[in-house]
Parts: structure tokens; C-alpha cells; sequence
């Protein structure tokens, strides 16, 4: 396994943390902080979640109970590492939980007799060694226990030491309408998008006010959406009235108050919505331009949120002092791409361009997303 100096940096620096300091953490957060700090550490052969199936010499993180009389104040009284560059573990003692200790379930008297023999005359270590094979067991499913209904880290465990997709996320997969292998990973956007708006994605009624809570959420613009856009559609030709010449029988729709047509085209304003993005800088303008990852992710966002049933187009506004000059150049940020960036002259100051707009759908691109 390959560490990049830099992450390798801050995993120790945890992890020193975590030993100089070990009485400021609580139990279950510390051992899900050493858990994901060990497992960069380690080939994924050696990868094992703690309380899993591993043997006890695999397992990255090993408990102990604190023995002692007194009752502390931390649940934990002290974590040291172990092992060596290629298997590094760690030891956790804890203090609330185990057959010995001020908590343990078996009588006082063993825990005298553990401390007894475990002293520096005796160097007796045998019994305690037993113990904490239970004593680690049952601290390991205590863990699992605390974790098991708690989806940030159990979603944790899953993608970044288990590598695999847990009963919650396969959940919420269906909620959304993406799961099953076919559905997977095909938009340029992380499917984890669709997944935390898992509530938007599942409403049947699909609103404006989800779509740019959606937009602005993911792309931290002011975004507007606007519904029942205007448009011209183009009637297909055997749709027009038109009269038969001489012999032909080619002329139909002449029936007057059933299918008579007057032109070629007709105004429809239900089935096309426009997303407006209000941009700042010249930068976030080129950064949403066609062929660009921007543009990708927004208008399939778009699409996958409205369906094949509503065409869209994306407006993206920008106030005119942003605007640069049209000038012949091979720099990306001012080289002109016409109908784009191009204006002729500038223009005026405190107003706000809007001249880029993209059709998806009838009039305009097709959808291949």
C-alpha cells in the first residue's frame, strides 16, 4: 500500500495524539479516530474492522480493562502503540467495562489478585492475559454495538476500510431510484449527491424549489428557476393543412373547426423551465461553458431531478464589469468562443449580462446523459 508523505504526516500526528492525550477522548470516538488512522497504515490484506472475523494476533486495535480499585474519571486510561511499520496496532485500556477492575463483574477479590501478580516482584502477567481475551471481546462488540445504528460511521467503515456498500446506503439507493449495478456511477457527479438528497430524489412531485435547493447546495451559487418558459414548437409536417395538388392526393387537415391549422408552428409555454445561475467572476463563467466538467455535472443534475418529460436551458448571468474584452488570444480565460464570450464592445457597466442560455432537449442539445 502507497502513503503519501503528507498523509502519512498526519496519521502519526493522530495517532500521537491519541497516545500523548488519551484520557480527553471518549471511548467510542477515540477507538473510530485510531480504527481509520491504522487502517491507511496497513496493507488491505490486514484490514479488519474492529470486532470482526479476524484472528486475535490480526487485529489492529487490542482492549484491556483497567485494573485498579479506584474509580477514574476518563473512560480511558491509557492507549500505547504497538506492532511495527508493516502491522502497526495499538492498546486501549479501559476503565468502565470488564470481568476486573472498579467495574468489573467478578468479585473485588480478583482484581487484588490480578494487581498482585502483575506487580514488578512478581512480573506475573498470565491471569490478567486471560481476562483481557474476554475483556477484549466483549469491549470489541460494545464498539460494534455503538456503531451499528449510526450511519455517518457506519457508512465510514464501509467505504474506507471494508470497501464495500452497507445495508443503509443500498437503502437509500432505492429510496432514490438508483439502485441495482446498471444504475450505478453513470453520471459525471458522485452517486453519494443523489444519496444526500435521497428525500428530494424520492418525491414523485418533483418541485422548482427542490430543484434549486439542489443546485445551490452542490454548487454554492445563487441559483433561480424559472417555469413556463415560452417557446416556439415547430409542427411536423403531416400535422399542417395543406391543399392537394392537382391529382395528388398528398393535402390533408382542410376540415375547418376539427384539424385545421393556421402555420407551421404554435407557442407552448408547459413543458420548458429555465435554470438561471447568477455568477460572479469571469472564472465561475468559464467554468460552466459547455465542455466543460461545470457544465456536465449541472445539466445532468438537471435532468436526472426533472425527468424526460420537461426540457430545460441553463442562463448564466454575470455582472458587465466582468465581462472581458473580445480579443484574439490562445489564453483559456479571454480567447473568444463565439455566441459564448463574445460581445462587441462592452457592455454597459452596472447591469448584468445574461446572453448565455443552452437548451437541452427540443430546439437544442439532445440529452446524452
Amino acid at each position: 500500500m502507497e502513503v503519501d508523505t503528507e498523509g502519512r504526516a498526519s496519521t502519526s500526528d493522530l495517532i500521537r495524539v491519541l497516545t500523548e492525550k488519551s484520557a480527553d477522548f471518549d471511548f467510542f470516538q477515540a477507538v473510530r479516530l485510531l480504527q481509520s488512522a491504522l487502517m491507511l497504515e496497513v496493507d488491505s490484506r490486514y484490514r479488519r474492522s474492529v470486532g470482526m472475523d479476524a484472528l486475535f494476533q490480526n487485529e489492529r486495535i487490542r482492549f484491556r480493562s483497567f485494573q485498579s480499585l479506584t474509580f477514574p474519571s476518563t473512560e480511558i486510561s491509557r492507549i500505547r502503540q504497538l506492532g511495527d511499520d508493516e502491522k502497526p496496532s495499538a492498546e486501549v485500556t479501559a476503565t468502565f467495562m470488564g470481568l476486573t477492575g472498579p467495574n468489573g463483574v467478578l468479585p473485588p477479590h480478583y482484581t487484588s489478585l490480578v494487581i498482585e501478580r502483575s506487580h514488578a516482584q512478581h512480573k506475573d502477567y498470565g491471569l490478567r492475559d486471560l481476562f483481557d481475551l474476554f475483556n477484549h471481546r466483549a469491549l470489541s462488540f460494545f464498539f460494534q454495538a455503538s456503531e451499528k445504528h449510526r450511519l455517518p460511521f457506519v457508512y465510514e467503515r464501509s467505504q474506507f476500510i471494508e470497501h464495500r456498500e452497507n445495508a443503509i446506503t443500498t437503502s437509500l439507493r432505492a429510496v432514490a431510484g438508483i439502485a441495482g449495478p446498471g444504475l450505478n456511477d453513470r453520471s459525471s457527479f458522485h452517486d453519494e449527491v443523489i444519496l444526500y438528497f435521497g428525500g428530494l430524489f424520492a418525491d414523485r412531485c418533483r418541485s422548482a424549489a427542490g430543484l434549486k435547493q439542489l443546485l445551490q447546495a452542490y454548487f454554492q451559487i445563487d441559483v433561480d428557476v424559472e417555469q413556463m418558459c415560452e417557446r416556439w414548437m415547430y409542427l411536423p409536417k403531416e400535422c399542417l393543412s395543406s391543399f392537394a395538388a392537382g391529382d395528388s392526393m398528398s393535402g390533408g387537415n382542410m376540415q375547418l373547426g376539427s384539424n385545421v391549422v393556421a402555420g407551421s408552428r404554435m407557442r407552448e409555454i408547459q413543458s420548458l423551465f429555465r435554470v438561471v445561475l447568477r455568477l460572479f467572476t469571469w472564472k465561475q463563467f468559464l467554468a460552466f461553458l459547455p465542455g466543460s466538467d461545470g457544465h456536465q455535472q449541472l445539466a445532468e443534475l438537471v435532468h436526472h431531478y426533472a425527468g424526460i418529460d420537461l426540457d430545460f436551458e441553463l442562463e448564466f448571468s454575470i455582472p458587465a464589469e466582468e465581462v472581458c474584452p473580445m480579443s484574439l488570444s490562445r489564453n483559456d480565460e479571454s480567447k473568444p468562443m463565439l455566441g459564448w464570450t463574445t460581445w462587441l464592445g462592452r457592455p454597459p457597466e452596472q447591469t448584468t449580462v445574461h446572453d448565455a442560455r443552452f437548451r437541452y432537449g427540443y430546439g437544442g442539445m439532445p440529452f446524452s446523459i
